[in-house]
């Protein structure tokens, strides 16, 4: 697991120095890119490289994540609908940052670091994000906390099955899923994981057949092989 919290320091070093900008530097990892501990994510102290609360909101911390990625105040498609430069912005960006959907040995779905990490940086650029953009970004500031809580978080990336939408959740390591706390910036919003099928459908995502909303946990891998997220495979939500 050691070489993907490298990947990982690295990636988000790069968010921080290439996308948020010079300002934003110092909000990075402790010991990796110069931080405050005032201004280090949640207020975790920056005297310690890894060793943080035993004890820790997941609700605060899923906020924190959820204000990270909706600083940026991009445009949704939806909000740009009518827009036609706005939709050329959008089509151009993705025609840019293209995220093809791989397969492992076994049919399950898997995304690249560097891949989420190309689609959040242009997606930041060019100032348009649909939810599949919103969740790359937050994925990126989740990974972050699992590398500032020592592993003591874990990451779910979900992608709609049988209904179109992209979102994450995040968890204490080792705890049931219905413990887990969505985060949906496409929503702009948290929430328990039980909530989801309400949340969905209050704003109008309907499963495409059938009264369940089917799921799949999106695999996360670098370039190395190295295993991030996704030990969960698919599931429903009834």
């Amino acid at each position: 697991m050691s070489h993907i919290y490298i990947s990982i320091c690295l990636i988000v070093s790069f968010i921080h120095a290439e996308i948020l900008g010079a300002d934003y530097v110092h909000k990075g990892i402790s010991g990796h890119v110069s931080a405050d501990a005032g201004a280090l994510p949640c207020g975790l102290s920056s005297k310690s490289d890894t060793h943080y609360q035993e004890e820790f909101n997941l609700f605060d911390v899923a906020q924190k994540i959820l204000d990270e990625v909706l600083q940026f105040d991009l445009k949704t498609a939806n909000s740009v609908a009518s827009n036609c430069e706005h939709n050329n912005i959008f089509n151009v960006m993705r025609e840019k940052s293209p995220l093809p959907v791989c397969y492992d040995e076994n049919g399950y779905i898997v995304y690249f670091l560097d891949e989420i990490y190309g689609r959040a940086k242009k997606s930041i650029e060019y100032g348009v994000a649909n939810c599949v953009e919103y969740a790359q970004i937050g994925t990126i500031f989740s990974l972050e906390m699992m590398y500032l809580f020592a592993n003591k978080i874990d990451l779910k990336y979900i992608r709609g099955k049988n209904f179109d939408h992209e979102y994450i959740a995040i968890g204490r390591r080792h705890e049931n899923s219905s413990q887990w706390v969505v985060i949906d910036p496409w929503l702009r919003k948290v929430f328990p994981w039980d909530e989801t099928p309400a949340h969905l459908k209050e704003a109008g995502v309907n499963p495409n057949f059938g009264l369940a909303y089917e799921y799949n946990i999106v695999r996360i891998f670098d370039r190395q092989g190295n295993y991030a997220v996704g030990l969960q495979e698919q599931g429903v939500f009834p």
